[in-house]
């Protein structure tokens, strides 16, 4: 099955380049799904805008959520 291919941080549009930024301050590098959610810039933020809409809903304690990510990337496979 083929796959895409990541965007790096030069490849990526202005827009997406600050979510990756971000990634690299955050976590030392670029996750993949930033990569590849960096090819269609509209998809990146819409992405961001949820994450930050629940963050900010208040509803799901951090470690809790912590937790769910977690679980979350064991159950699709992601080595997170």
């Amino acid at each position: 099955m083929a796959r895409l291919r990541p965007l790096s941080l030069e490849e990526a549009a202005p827009s997406a380049r600050r979510v990756m930024e971000d990634n690299i301050t955050r976590f030392g590098e670029v996750l993949p799904t930033t990569g590849v959610t960096a090819r269609v810039p509209s998809l990146i933020e819409g992405t961001q805008a949820l994450n930050v809409g629940i963050t900010e809903a208040g509803g799901i304690e951090p470690q809790l959520r912590s937790l769910m990510n977690v679980r979350v990337a064991n159950m699709v496979g992601c080595p997170f």
